[in-house]
């Protein structure tokens, strides 16, 4: 079985991944360490009634949600896609700092405050 489409498995509707394994079993090697493997993932990831059935991992990429887990690449992704020029103006570039410095002032106060209800 190729890695490449193992791991593709994540990123299918849930109602297409039983179905796509089924697949990659026809093209597994004989070889009992990878029968074993795939009786493993079978059994726990793609039955409907294994212990992480496919509706908790697996679902299509949404193209709203971030795509990466690191910190300042993200924030830079963000930073460049609110310019629609390669050289925006001072002004215009001040101006997208101060509403990003006015967001993240907005959701570090909302963390700070949110569950911190005191009981009288």
């Amino acid at each position: 079985m190729a890695d490449y489409f193992f791991f593709g498995l994540a990123f299918l509707p849930t109602n297409d991944i039983e179905d796509c394994f089924v697949d990659l079993m026809a093209d597994e090697p004989l070889n009992d360490k990878c029968s074993r493997f795939v009786d493993y993932i079978l059994e726990n990831y793609v039955t409907v009634n294994s212990k992480f059935p496919s509706t908790i991992w697996a679902a299509p990429p949404d193209p709203d949600t971030k795509r990466t887990t690191n910190g300042p690449e993200s924030f830079h992704s963000h930073l460049n896609a609110q310019f629609y020029a390669c050289h925006p103006s001072i002004f215009i570039f001040l101006d997208v700092l101060l509403k990003i410095q006015t967001t993240s002032y907005i959701k570090n106060k909302n963390i700070t405050y949110t569950g911190c209800d005191k009981k009288k």
